[in-house]
């Protein structure tokens, strides 16, 4: 999702907007100087948050929360995995009590 919205910033800020203030302010476009600059950016920063607006809008929100918790998941069992393999190469004991409930006599 990142690739995508810094794909849309790329093409509306660089691709269309710099080109627009170019012709703008230039002497070959419309020879505004620069007033032609502050009038191309307004422009091109409206085209980038409608671009945005419309991908967002778009997005499947259930289906991409549902792929970062599995991804979560994924990382959250590696994670453990990899404790439990640093734990038995240093020769401690495992933890097989992970949820245990405290009590009195727990901590004598």
């Amino acid at each position: 999702m990142q690739l995508q919205f810094s794909v849309m910033v790329f093409v509306t800020l660089f691709l269309i907007g710099l080109p627009l203030i170019a012709a703008l302010a230039f002497p070959w476009g419309a020879n505004l100087g620069l007033p032609g600059l502050w009038y191309g950016m307004p422009f091109a920063y409206v085209l980038l948050n409608l671009v945005m607006y419309i991908a967002h809008k778009r997005k499947d929100w259930n289906k991409y929360s549902e792929y970062v918790v599995d991804r979560e998941a994924k990382v959250r069992a590696r994670d453990e995995e990899t404790m439990r393999l640093a734990n038995a190469r240093a020769g401690n004991e495992p933890e097989v009590h992970h949820h245990r409930k405290r009590t009195e006599s727990n901590h004598l």
